[in-house]
């Protein structure tokens, strides 16, 4: 699947049109018929039109009513004619989908309903989707005219109809009709017409429709660079309600610099596998999404002189030129991009400010991260920016734990004494204590604070552990976080070159 950035508009065309009668009446990037994953896979390409005509049915599955309502929500024109295209339309017309032509009417209206109205066998992409069997809409369009022209009269278009109804969708035909007791029971002058009717040039109402679609929109584009969209969505803050956010992100194309559209999914995968693979750890973020709950919770936020240069310094660390091609190479909107950077700034002006104004004592933390500093300053020689970078880590570490496991007494969570004995068990072990009393000393504490200072670390780590969905937070999903991680930091670019590639034929 490839995307070409300088013709903003995709259609997924198969057998309602031949591409090449198509692409006389539109410029776009054409792509097969749409399945589940495929409106996904555009969402950050630059895509301004996607343009669906038809569409998988039974063999695979259909492209979801869902993704295509994410793509109006980024502001893309979505318009629906002849086929599943018609479908959706008619299901999401009111949410903003634009449905063009009579088979768009019909389910609009109920005229007919069920997908089988549109479906047909047809032979591979390498054949021209050459048709095997005939639509019923086209049977229903045939047989209106036939009506029309006083070759039937209505009862008998209605029983013709019904026969084919009851047909198996592959089987259908107009040799099939012309073989029925109705036609058989006709006149012959009338059975002739008919037979001339429905075998010399039937009209094809799917592909009138896809026609009608594809010269609609081919005249909006000349009016306006996005006919139908309601312009880019407003910065807004980021939101974990979302279930099917994941899925949706994993099905994101990363636009190469060959063209070709690489799943995220795929480049997930490989950076997992990779020792070099460059995101954060599952257990970073699920602090980081402790933290994020805990700054909504207190209505922390973030001036916008300091948004705005905290963005501007990741940009620069990324040294980009323009920031346009990039997000396309790595799967994002810029609403995206501003929703997940925000989340960082705000993290970081989180745990800049002094603990005191959320409520909290940290005399205790700050007098066990300066014991810890000597007590870690003592093993090894100098110190220097290497014992500063210690301090701001232990600090870090302590005010994080401090707030969430204070966040999350609020919320009745607390972790299970025999965890938190375990913890400062380990911990002791770990740096050979012979004696707690002269690691105290050492620290400059007590021991009650330094049991509820180590009990909030073992409070920390276990929640971690256990992450946010056991605490109810059903929608989060690492995969996600670290998928978004690979993404704004540009790893999943180099990535993506590694994902083979069909050959060019």
């Amino acid at each position: 699947m490839k995307y070409d950035c300088r013709t903003p508009l995709a259609v997924f065309l198969g057998p309602s049109l031949p591409q090449h009668k198509a692409e006389r009446i539109l410029a776009a990037n054409y792509y097969p018929p749409v399945k589940m994953g495929d409106v996904y896979r555009l969402l950050a390409t630059g895509v301004k039109t996607i343009v669906i005509i038809d569409g998988v049915f039974h063999n695979m599955t259909p492209v979801w009513q869902r993704e295509i309502v994410a793509a109006l929500d980024h502001g893309i024109a979505v318009f629906g004619a002849s086929s599943m295209g018609a479908l959706r339309a008619a299901e999401l017309d009111r949410l903003g989908m634009l449905g063009i032509g009579k088979i768009y009417a019909w389910y609009r209206d109920g005229v007919i309903e069920g997908d089988d109205e549109v479906a047909l066998l047809h032979a591979e992409a390498a054949l021209g989707y050459q048709a095997i069997s005939e639509p019923l809409v086209n049977i229903r369009h045939n047989l209106a005219l036939a009506v029309e022209r006083e070759i039937l009269r209505a009862h008998e278009a209605d029983a013709l109809i019904a026969q084919a109804k009851r047909q198996y969708f592959g089987e259908r035909s107009y040799h099939m009709l012309l073989q029925s007791p109705v036609v058989a029971a006709l006149p012959p002058d009338r059975r002739a017409d008919l037979t001339d009717l429905l075998t010399e040039n039937p009209l094809n109402l799917k592909q009138l429709d896809a026609q009608a679609v594809l010269k609609h929109v081919a005249a909006s584009v000349t009016a306006t660079p996005n006919p139908g969209a309601s312009g880019t969505p407003a910065f807004i803050r980021p939101s974990v309600d979302t279930a099917y956010a994941a899925y949706e992100r994993f099905r994101r194309g990363l636009v190469r610099d060959d063209g070709y559209l690489v799943e995220a999914g795929a480049v997930f995968r490989l950076a997992s596998e990779s020792p070099e693979g460059g995101s954060r750890s599952a257990w970073q973020c699920a602090a980081d999404f402790y933290l994020a709950q805990i700054a909504q919770a207190c209505d922390c936020t973030i001036a916008q002189t300091e948004w705005r240069s905290f963005r501007a310094g990741w940009v620069a660390t990324l040294g980009l030129a323009e920031l346009t091609p990039w997000l396309r190479a790595v799967g994002l909107t810029e609403v995206e991009f501003d929703q997940i950077l925000h989340a960082r700034a705000l993290r970081a002006h989180l745990l800049a400010l002094p603990p005191e104004s959320f409520g909290v004592d940290f005399s205790d933390q700050r007098q066990a991260v300066a014991g810890l500093v000597g007590h870690y300053g003592r093993q090894q020689e100098g110190g220097g920016p290497d014992l500063e970078r210690l301090r701001s880590q232990l600090h870090e570490r302590a005010l994080a734990a401090c707030l969430i496991s204070a966040w999350a007494l609020r919320r009745g969570i607390r972790a299970p004494q025999p965890v938190i004995d375990d913890f400062i068990a380990n911990w002791e072990q770990r740096e050979a204590v012979s004696s707690r009393a002269a690691l105290l000393a050492r620290l400059g504490l007590s021991e009650p604070a330094y049991l509820r200072v180590w009990a909030e670390q073992a409070t920390y780590q276990w929640m971690i552990d256990q992450g946010p969905v056991f605490f109810g937070f059903g929608t989060y999903s690492v995969q996600q976080a670290m998928l978004e991680d690979l993404q704004v930091s540009g790893a999943v670019r180099a990535l993506a070159e590694r994902i083979e590639v069909p050959e060019p034929t």
